[in-house]
């Protein structure tokens, strides 16, 4: 999570070999919590604050493209990854 002086947060990568940071999103606001890599290293989730409450987004690496997870009352925060039911 990165947030530039006077802006608003957003989700940034870092190449760890070249030293070189990439944006995942563009600003997302002054509330952005909890960001966590997806098992197969191409999505990140996160939570965001949209009006009064927190949602869980999701956004794809390799495309930039976020998609709002959940629309309920209250909030969902601190999203974790849990292995699929078999």
């Amino acid at each position: 999570v990165r947030r530039d002086r006077g802006g608003g947060f957003a989700l940034w990568t870092l190449n760890m070999e070249t030293g070189k940071s990439t944006p995942l999103t563009a600003e997302l606001g002054d509330s952005l919590e909890s960001p966590g890599w997806a098992p197969d290293s191409r999505t990140v989730v996160y939570s965001q604050l949209s009006g009064n409450s927190y949602d869980i987004w999701k956004v794809d690496r390799q495309l930039k493209q976020s998609r709002k997870m959940t629309s309920l009352p209250g909030d969902a925060r601190m999203p974790n990854w849990q292995p699929a039911n078999r």
